[in-house]
């Protein structure tokens, strides 16, 4: 994990970098799920990458994950948020949702799948309801990205290890990048023209 000189991520670390930081920090939380829960909340209309927005991110992500983040770990998820936003708007399409590396077990990746899917759904929830969007008409392509999400969440791990089952890992992991990535840009779209419309 490699932190520059004003402290910032230079990359986002990976699974297990992640996990060290909850556990040093003595809580008992899937890496994966923190990930999906800061792409739902971004999802739902939380900005991006402007940290005067930071607090009131990570105050809506404590929420969402029913849990308060102090001392180094609160410094490391207000940088890791900051590395998540960057990465969903970066125009290469690097984002990729946070997950266990191909050499964990099957069933370990598999429910790192459904907590990272979990996630989003949880997070996009409480973001709606902290922005009170909850009336607002959620548009179509978020509508069915998260309805996918919600089946992925109940992925059975107990799948036997094959290439098959892995093909198919490979090609759920790739949608819900691309997903997540759409439903992310389809949010900052809207926003922007309300504000467009608001200016005129």
């Amino acid at each position: 994990m490699l932190i520059d000189t004003d402290g910032r991520l230079e990359s986002m670390p990976d699974w297990d970098e992640v996990g060290e930081q909850f556990f040093s920090a003595g809580l008992n939380l899937n890496p994966s799920t923190l990930h999906g829960a800061l792409v739902g909340l971004y999802a739902a209309g939380f900005n991006l990458c402007s940290e005067s927005e930071v607090n009131s991110t990570i105050a809506a992500l404590e929420k969402t994950l029913s849990l308060e983040f102090q001392g180094a770990l609160a410094e490391f998820v207000i940088q890791f948020s900051l590395a998540t936003a960057a990465a969903l708007q970066n125009k290469d399409y690097t984002f990729t949702p946070l997950l266990p590396g191909d050499e964990e077990e099957l069933k370990v990746r598999l429910l790192s799948v459904s907590e990272w899917s979990t996630g989003v759904l949880s997070g996009f929830t409480q973001g709606v309801t902290i922005l009170k969007a909850t009336g607002n008409t959620i548009p179509e392509v978020t509508a069915e990205s998260l309805k996918d999400f919600a089946v992925i969440a109940q992925v059975d791990t107990s799948e036997v290890e094959c290439e098959e089952t892995e093909k198919q890992l490979d090609e759920i992991i790739d949608y819900l990048r691309f997903a997540a990535i759409n439903i992310v840009e389809e949010t900052q779209s809207e926003q922007e023209l309300v504000r467009e419309n608001i200016e005129i």
